[in-house]
């Protein structure tokens, strides 16, 4: 009688502690869906984080030469979303709204973005012809 109360009572347990992890995970996919224009938003914000992470890795001409492609690449695509509506640079800040709940992921990838193309401009001279190149194309998105 005491074996089955004692397994009556862990199941019991173990049931009440299974509806409230399925519970929790249920209020997690209640977070609202990204915007169209969230959406666009955060491929901006990767973009982004690519380009200063690619600058980060250039350490000479040599690789500079293999991110430059990728830079101009990631320029293009930057500047495509840039006229599909997402704001860029000092946009950011006149065109918030577009941005929603992104804006502080924005606002941060802006910023890493520009102080490492301030530090790879100081050094263009050094990275050659082709780096040179994609940072003027990067140059040409909205400041």
């Amino acid at each position: 009688m005491k074996l089955c109360l004692f397994i009556a009572m862990a199941l019991v347990l173990s049931l009440s502690l299974g509806c409230k992890s399925r519970s929790k995970g249920h209020a997690d996919t209640t977070t609202p869906a990204l915007t169209p224009q969230e959406t666009l938003a955060q491929q901006a914000i990767d973009l982004l984080n690519q380009a200063t992470e690619l600058m980060k890795s250039v350490r000479d001409r040599t690789t500079a030469d293999e991110a430059a492609p990728k830079l101009k690449t990631i320029a293009r695509q930057l500047l495509d979303l840039n006229r599909r509506g997402v704001p860029l640079g000092s946009q950011v800040r006149e065109n918030s709204q577009a941005l929603g709940r992104l804006l502080d992921d924005m606002e941060k990838a802006v910023q890493r973005y520009a102080d490492m193309a301030v530090r790879m401009v100081a050094q263009e001279n050094v990275l050659g012809p082709e780096f040179q190149e994609a940072l003027r194309e990067l140059g040409k998105l909205p400041q």
